[in-house]
């Protein structure tokens, strides 16, 4: 019984159920329509809540961290935050999965997408190399 606990407590949790639920909460959340508030609540927090134990189980998958972020940003109302702390929040999401995967297209069009939104073109242009910022365009240039 001694050996099983120990067995237990060191190998990950399993994730993907977290993971499919969160998926799957999140995908309601969007096809929901917005006069059901408090279903909106309900499955903003239940889904970011089975991706933290998603995390919790392998903590080294950029894909959650994404999706955190876009949770985030998009129903900051929803998980009680004001907008600027929830766009900060999203982009250290974000961030922390680049970390994991740098190639991540997707994340790496998130963060310039929110800092060009927020009127910070050079931190833009440092999270693009090889992009050239116009007022209100941005044209990647092939290397």
């Amino acid at each position: 019984m001694h050996a099983a606990t120990i067995i237990e407590r060191l190998r990950p949790i399993s994730v993907l159920p977290h993971y499919y639920q969160a998926q799957f909460y999140q995908a309601v959340l969007e096809r929901l329509k917005p006069n059901d508030s408090t279903y909106h609540k309900a499955l903003a927090t239940t889904a970011m809540n089975q991706y933290r134990l998603a995390l919790k189980g392998i903590p080294q998958q950029s894909a959650i961290y994404e999706q955190m972020g876009v949770i985030t940003a998009k129903y900051a109302s929803l998980l009680q935050l004001d907008q600027q702390k929830a766009d900060a929040k999203a982009l250290s999401f974000w961030r922390e999965g680049l970390k994991l995967n740098p190639e991540s297209v997707h994340m790496r069009y998130q963060i310039a997408n929110a800092e060009y939104t927020k009127k910070q073109a050079l931190e833009c242009r440092n999270t693009l190399p090889g992009a050239r910022i116009k007022p209100a365009t941005v044209q990647v240039l092939s290397q």
